[in-house]
């Protein structure tokens, strides 16, 4: 079995690739007021079931905040 995974007041900014990712063998995973921007991948990656909250994802080219699929849980973030 999988255990808990945080990311908390982070930041990733103009990466090559991704700038954050939660995934691998998670059984709950969070991403809570972090920062991804101008990163040449995805921005925010969730491996479902995961919750982003109160975070900025901006200007990335892969997407904002890009989930596995529809079960994660996405509150208050800042990702046009």
């Amino acid at each position: 079995m999988g255990g808990d995974s945080s990311v908390i007041d982070s930041k990733a900014i103009g990466n090559t690739t991704d700038g954050i990712v939660l995934n691998g063998g998670a059984t709950i995973g969070s991403i809570t007021n972090s920062i991804a921007q101008n990163n040449g991948g995805r921005g925010i990656l969730l491996e479902c079931p995961a919750s982003a909250f109160g975070n900025k994802a901006i200007n990335n080219n892969g997407g904002n905040i890009v989930t596995s699929d529809n079960t994660c849980l996405l509150i208050d973030n800042n990702a046009p």
